[in-house]
């Protein structure tokens, strides 16, 4: 079975170094993305709340509808790194708010968490599988309702012909034909014509004599 990116980059992040290694030489792309966690410290969280849960079901969305890919938490946009007390408490909170993130759930969505040399503190990856539940649609306050697909380094929204086609469902087509004939040369001909949703219609002229 043929190994995507981010599964063969999960084998290489045992330490806070090989995180620090991974931010030197990769960027974000279709397969990585950092974020640094809104609360410094989530020791006493009981939840995860705001731009961390967004990400979070943004991520779940778009990687689990695209080929997967992870989420590190403890990196800032300017891919320094940045470790969190309570990480810990953080990875157990992940897991629970997967089931709350998108519609349907994800059915598999793992974590790993890395220590830091910097007094207890820790980074947390999240590693989103592609889904067998997709197409996988965002149920949290600021983005409900939406559908993502990782692409480049950004989460997008999904067009509304890609998600038609990935829940199975064909585009409507109707199929008009006209049939004349020409009783001077006494040759016949059919015109096809096909109108799509979109209303753009496709002629096929079908001549013989």
């Amino acid at each position: 079975m043929v190994r995507q990116p981010y599964e063969v980059i999960i084998d290489t992040l045992n330490n806070e170094n090989d995180i620090k290694n991974l931010t030197d030489e990769t960027e974000e792309c279709f397969y990585l993305d950092y974020k640094q966690a809104e609360k410094d410290n989530y020791t006493q969280a009981k939840s995860i709340k705001g731009s961390d849960l967004d990400n979070i079901a943004k991520s779940i969305s778009g990687f689990g509808n695209a080929l997967g890919g992870i989420l590190i938490f403890g990196v800032d946009k300017n891919k320094k790194l940045k470790p969190f007390a309570g990480y810990k408490t953080f990875e157990i909170l992940v897991q629970e708010s997967v089931s709350r993130s998108t519609n349907p759930h994800h059915e598999k969505v793992e974590t790993k968490s890395i220590s830091s040399e910097d007094n207890g503190k820790g980074y947390v990856i999240i590693i989103i599988h592609q889904s067998h539940n997709r197409p996988l649609q965002v149920i949290t306050n600021s983005n409900t309702h939406r559908y993502f697909y990782r692409t480049g380094e950004s989460h997008v929204d999904i067009p509304h012909d890609v998600l038609v086609g990935m829940m199975g469902k064909k585009i409507p087509v109707n199929l008009i034909y006209q049939f004349t004939h020409d009783n001077k040369s006494d040759s016949m001909a059919f015109l096809f014509s096909i109108i799509l949703r979109n209303n753009k219609i496709n002629h096929i002229p079908v001549n013989w004599n």
